[in-house]
């Protein structure tokens, strides 16, 4: 783990969850180019919030949204990336937080060496992706 990329992953997640503006029915296009986030609302029927995140938040956003890229255009692959975004989104997305024990079972590992392996990698990811910024 890379203590001060989990700290913005940390940061990106509370900006994340308290930045929800409202929520409304799901609409299939988004063109106004603002971040959604999806979520399911207490009727069991699919939501989008308004997102709006500051600069560091939007740039991690952005980082986390590039794990699927396929590898030839900085990604990860659709597979492997899938995998990393769904642990972004349990890690540090769920309120109140999970128990480690909880976020294995639902990413489906056994160990967690597996778990925190692949959590490295997604912090050598974003910590690559924001790196590209500063220079």
């Amino acid at each position: 783990m890379i203590e001060e990329v989990e700290q913005k992953l940390i940061y990106w997640g509370d900006q994340f969850r308290q930045s929800r503006s409202g929520a409304r029915i799901r609409c299939a296009l988004n063109t106004d180019g603002q971040p959604r986030a999806q979520g399911v609302n207490s009727a069991g029927l699919a939501v989008i919030y308004d997102v709006h995140l500051d600069r560091l938040a939007e740039e991690v956003d952005k980082a986390i949204a590039s794990l699927i890229l396929p590898v030839s255009k900085g990604g990860l692959g659709e597979r492997a990336g899938e995998e990393l975004k769904k642990i972004a989104r349990i890690r540090y997305l769920v309120e109140p937080a999970l128990p480690i024990e909880q976020q294995l079972k639902r990413m489906k590992y056994k160990t967690k060496n597996t778990y925190f392996s692949k959590v490295h990698q997604l912090h050598e990811f974003v910590k690559s992706k924001l790196l590209r910024l500063d220079n």
